[in-house]
């Protein structure tokens, strides 16, 4: 826990880094994945419009807190709090990627409540079906991890293993972690050592471990989020892989929202979707549609 206020405080404050700086405009708030990092952004921050400063939003535990929040909503006050902070008057503009854009819809929620206007809620790859059931979670979450190995395992982060033992794994981590509600980064670093994905003396173990095991806290918070009435534009992002755009996923944001929704599609998977190429067409399509929302 914090030793004192001030250094909560302190804490949640460092939680706010500049992605590009700018003396003037409004921000663009980028509010974590699941993970806790805000480097994701990076690339999109490059191919936005540069007349408006880009700030993202990190987990409080890569700062120095020793817990994380343990809903959305208690997530989503705190951050409300920093936004407020940094830009005290004026519509807000947030951005949020997957369990971000979860986060960011609450955000957005709060500051309405709070008479703020929200002139610009994107979202990219945040599929509500993920919350309808448990069967949904499950299956979304095991979809999530393979995809997140096999990116691993293409950097050379993780060893190569077969798709039968990757899935098999896999539906052993979705199981433990829904079951106890927490996979500490130690627990994680025994099961891929023991496991064959990583070695003791691998520089990414440990680093991999921490990483992994906040991503499936945060995966884990989805299933107690209810999403609040939207009132707010709201713009969404899919991608084009590994199937074709499911128009369910549309209908569903759809009966949250009270005003326009503007959707893309773009080329790329869950986790390459922010990376080079698509990363040019977010940026210029994320800077056009903003540009938009200010001049309507």
């Amino acid at each position: 826990m914090f030793s004192s206020t001030n250094d909560q405080a302190e804490c949640l404050a460092s939680c706010v880094v500049p992605l590009r700086a700018s003396q003037t405009g409004a921000p663009l708030f980028c509010i974590h994945p699941s993970g806790g990092d805000i480097g994701i952004y990076r690339k999109v921050a490059r191919h936005l419009t540069p007349d408006y400063p880009v700030l993202g939003i990190q987990s409080r535990l890569l700062v120095g807190a020793t817990d994380e929040f343990q809903t959305i909503d208690a997530m989503a006050e705190h951050y409300t709090k920093l936004v407020v902070e940094h830009q005290p008057e004026g519509a807000v503009r947030l951005f949020g990627f997957s369990f971000g854009g979860f986060v960011a819809t609450a955000i957005a929620s709060l500051l309405n409540r709070n008479g703020r206007e929200v002139s610009f809620l994107g979202l990219v790859d945040s599929d509500l079906s993920w919350l309808e059931n448990d069967g949904a979670n499950r299956n979304e979450l095991r979809l999530r991890l393979v995809q997140l190995s096999n990116r691993f395992q293409e950097t050379g982060v993780f060893n190569r293993v077969s798709d039968s033992k990757l899935k098999s794994d896999v539906d052993e981590i979705v199981e433990r972690s829904l079951g106890s509600g927490d996979f500490s980064s130690d627990e994680m670093l025994e099961f891929l050592l023991s496991r064959g994905y990583t070695s003791p003396d691998s520089p990414h173990a440990e680093s991999i471990c921490r990483f992994t095991s906040l991503f499936l806290q945060h995966c884990n918070m989805v299933r107690s989020f209810r999403v609040s009435t939207i009132d707010s534009p709201l713009w969404l992002w899919w991608p084009n892989e590994p199937s074709p755009v499911d128009n369910r996923r549309s209908e569903v944001w759809r009966s949250h929202a009270t005003k326009e929704i503007v959707e893309h599609c773009v080329d790329g998977s869950h986790f390459s979707i922010l990376r080079m190429p698509t990363a040019r067409t977010l940026g210029r399509q994320i800077s056009s549609e903003m540009e938009s929302a200010c001049g309507s």
